[in-house]
């Protein structure tokens, strides 16, 4: 792998496929559920990565959020 760092490549680790597969297998049938649980379950998954972050960096609780892309994060404080 060369030194440049593409987006997917970074923390690469064994048995990365794996538990990329178990994890989007899951999240499939959560997608796919015939009920009405998909938008809870998403949410709830995103408020544990956003909670994640904010133990990794120290960052007070409620001072994190989420975007899309590197562009639109600073381009929706201006």
């Amino acid at each position: 792998m060369s030194g440049y760092f593409l987006y997917h490549s970074i923390g690469t680790f064994p048995g990365k496929a794996e538990r990329m597969t178990a994890a989007l297998s899951e999240f499939s049938g959560v997608w796919s559920a015939e009920d009405d649980g998909q938008w809870p379950a998403a949410l709830a998954a995103r408020q544990r990565f956003v909670e994640a972050w904010g133990r990794l960096i120290d960052a007070p609780q409620g001072t994190l959020t989420t975007a899309e892309n590197v562009t639109s994060a600073p381009y929706s404080l201006i």
